[in-house]
């Protein structure tokens, strides 16, 4: 479902609508000639009405100098405490899948720093941590609640190869000069916001502050390729309901303690509460609303136009995740 947007509308005469892609690419927001704009403006002409290209240029100046984030508060899958994650996400078989992939990448890398971009209670940043002493890593997160509690876990563990810092992901990023060996999405590329431009705006700031041999990790869920659109609601309900199984299995076998009655209860409750936090997202994700998922071939498209090496871009689990793995050419 497109959202209505709010903004000012011009015809040339009545009942005809002005071409605003020269102004667009005038001001620097669908750029010159590249390929990557090329495409982008074919797609968006094939999506989009003139009308409502007149609306999203209204809101892209609007909001050009700064990449707005999601309300966290308002999205399901950023937690609020580490118990939630623990009952919720932390129990998925997904994201552990997700997670020693990961691994997998760092080791073979030999990556001396690594920076996870919104990296919640810490889960993943402190197990690479202790994984490989020898490599500095750094977590971002905007939520002072997780930075506290990740940076309390790596006290716990006496770790001192690993920091967390309160921090907008994307502000962050533009601040630094030069980035770490390994930039890693997990879980977090899909909360930067519509529209598109966004996500390539950011790929192309990596791009230019990467190390020669650095990488960007991005392990993250996906629109199915065969939804025709994005708009399609029932496909992708459909879709997401084998996650939200996933999701009430997953948890409730990792939480079962014993077979009493008590513990079984425990463990069928915990994996009720996974599920419906997995339908709570899916109605984001269908509405785009603080969840921005875009399709595997569109990222690997506009990362390879963006002069990207595309490593790999495999899936992890049989619910739609997968690791890509960005190098430069």
């Amino acid at each position: 479902m497109v959202k209505h947007l709010q903004g000012p509308t011009v015809t040339n005469s009545p009942g005809e609508e002005k071409d605003y892609w020269p102004f667009l690419r005038s001001k620097g927001i669908c750029g010159g000639s590249s390929l990557v704009n090329q495409q982008q403006e074919s797609r968006s002409r094939e999506h989009y009405s003139g009308r409502f290209l007149v609306q999203l240029m209204y809101l892209i100046l609007r909001e050009r100098v700064k990449i707005i984030m999601p309300d966290y508060e308002l999205t399901p899958s950023f937690y609020k405490t580490e118990e939630v994650f623990l009952k919720f996400l932390g129990q998925t078989s997904y994201y552990h899948s997700l997670q020693k992939a990961v691994g997998k990448i760092v080791r073979h890398s030999n990556a001396r720093t690594l920076l996870e971009l919104g990296s919640g209670t810490g889960a993943t940043s402190i197990y690479l941590a202790k994984m490989f002493p020898e490599c500095k890593i750094t977590g971002i997160d905007i939520r002072k609640e997780m930075v506290d509690i990740a940076s309390s876990n790596a006290i716990k563990d006496e770790l001192s190869n690993v920091k967390f810092i309160v921090g907008d992901m994307i502000e962050y990023v533009n601040e630094q000069d030069n980035l770490a060996d390994i930039v890693l999405f997990l879980y977090s590329f899909h909360h930067i916001p519509d529209p598109y431009q966004n996500k390539i705006q950011m790929l192309e700031t990596f791009r230019n502050k990467m190390p020669k041999n650095g990488l960007l990790c991005i392990a993250e869920m996906f629109i199915p390729e065969t939804a025709n659109e994005i708009e399609d609601e029932s496909y992708l309900r459909n879709c997401w309901s084998r996650r939200m199984i996933e999701g009430y299995s997953s948890t409730f076998w990792a939480s079962l303690k014993g077979l009493s009655e008590e513990s079984v209860k425990e463990s069928k409750e915990i994996g009720k509460y996974s599920m419906n936090y997995e339908l709570k997202a899916g109605e984001l994700i269908i509405k785009r609303e603080n969840e921005y998922l875009v399709k595997l071939s569109w990222l690997c498209n506009i990362a390879t136009d963006l002069g990207y090496r595309v490593i790999l871009s495999e899936p992890c689990n049989s619910v739609g995740e997968y690791v890509v793995l960005l190098a430069l050419k």
